[in-house]
């Protein structure tokens, strides 16, 4: 599935309707020293319908670490990350998304579902958390409709982490009731 230079790890995979989807950190451009989010659509007869060697969903400068997987009710893939390029500011990593077709072009280049207010699509993927401190060690889930479940350890209040979610939209827009950041669902006290 992949054969680049140097590291690909931390990969995770999911079934889909018409294959798999599997996705994964890599550090195949070792001279910028950034690791990227690459992911890849096995067909049921085993061939490859993204780029040979995987699809960049994440490219954005620094690193993007972590990933996880999910396919909502209309097969789209769904892919979160910790993302670190706010690297060296009080935000230092938060937790991104991205939503891609299971379709591609003639050349192997899945369609990015999520676009910016003029329509165009959005490189990189938003944030879904994007407070002061450290995001880390995200989890995505279908919630069975039409939206997402998202879920992080996050260190915004100080050294020690606490567990925060979001439910999104098909937008990747929280549902109303849920903040911009996330909630909290596990803050107990630390010792």
């Amino acid at each position: 599935m992949c054969n680049e230079n140097e590291h690909q790890n931390r990969a995770r995979m999911i079934r889909h309707q018409n294959g798999f989807v599997v996705v994964w950190q890599d550090k195949r451009y070792l001279g910028d020293g950034d690791t990227d989010i690459y992911g890849q659509f096995i067909n049921l007869d085993g061939t490859y319908r993204w780029y040979e060697n995987g699809y960049d969903i994440c490219g954005d400068e620094y690193n993007q670490n972590a990933p996880d997987v999910t396919i909502d009710n209309h097969g789209n893939i769904w892919v979160v990350w910790q993302d670190s390029r706010w690297v060296g500011t009080p935000r230092w990593r938060d937790i991104y998304l991205q939503k891609i077709s299971q379709r591609a072009d003639e050349n192997g280049r899945p369609d990015i579902l999520l676009q910016d207010q003029e329509g165009n699509p959005i490189i990189d993927g938003i944030p879904v958390c994007s407070a002061i401190n450290e995001q880390v060690n995200p989890q995505i889930v279908h919630d069975g409709q039409n939206g997402m479940w998202v879920v992080w350890e996050d260190f915004r209040s100080g050294i020690y982490s606490d567990v925060y979610t979001t439910h999104l939209n098909s937008e990747g827009i929280p549902f109303e009731g849920w903040a911009e950041n996330g909630n909290v669902v596990g803050d107990a006290y630390h010792k």
